[in-house]
């Protein structure tokens, strides 16, 4: 009985060689990418707040107003920065619901940030008192929109890209300086009244991330 040569021993191992290097190889970058995913920034909407009443002439408990700051809160909940974010926002009022394939413009004036791991950042825009004053009337709906492109650390990725939209409802009326009848000033256009709560509802469209979004390709253009 022949055994083999000391050739196709030598040959036999540098095939099983190099098939348990291959299999090391997709291993470790599996583990890579996995250990990429964890560590990478993660941005998302993280909800709305109130800022300053906008008024015209004085004293401003008086004065006719004329639109409300919101902040809209954007959180990173990776583990890494988001280098180089560009955020942009709008808002619009809707009799109904806004139309299917509605193509969310964003306002021309773009924020750039860095948002560290962990963080949130806040942007704001402000709302015309016409708008709300349609909303509390149940005569038009308002929609919030912002999307942010951002880079992670990771310098092969690429652009990443977070779109949100919510629907504001619900707005809660308080005074400046109650009147004795306060009959007399619980309407959002009185001059003494200012909005202090909103409840909040996600849109049906564009809240998405990455190239789940529809319009990736035009919205990370931003970033050029």
């Amino acid at each position: 009985m022949r055994f083999p040569s000391a050739a196709v021993w030598t040959a036999i191992f540098t095939g099983v060689l190099t098939i348990f290097t291959v299999l090391m190889y997709f291993v470790a970058k599996s583990s890579g990418e996995t250990n990429r995913n964890s560590q990478r920034a993660y941005v998302s909407y993280a909800g709305t707040g109130l800022g300053a009443r906008m008024v015209q002439g004085q004293p401003i408990a008086s004065s006719p107003w004329t639109g409300q700051q919101i902040f809209l809160s954007f959180a990173n909940s990776g583990d890494t920065p988001a280098r180089k974010a560009v955020i942009r926002t709008n808002v619009q009022d809707w009799p109904e619901d806004l139309p299917e394939g509605y193509d969310f413009p964003l306002d021309p004036k773009k924020v750039e940030a860095v948002i560290g791991p962990k963080a949130n950042y806040a942007t704001e825009m402000v709302i015309d008192k016409e708008k709300l004053d349609q909303n509390a009337h149940a005569k038009g709906r308002i929609f919030i929109w912002g999307d942010v492109m951002y880079r992670d650390i990771f310098p092969d990725d690429p652009a990443r890209l977070s779109e949100s939209c919510i629907e504001i409802t619900y707005l809660t009326v308080g005074w400046v300086n109650p009147p004795a009848d306060k009959s007399l000033a619980t309407d959002i256009d009185a001059p003494n009244t200012q909005l202090v709560g909103f409840q909040s509802n996600a849109c049906k469209q564009h809240n998405c991330y990455d190239k789940d979004c529809k319009d990736y390709d035009d919205r990370v253009k931003d970033m050029q």
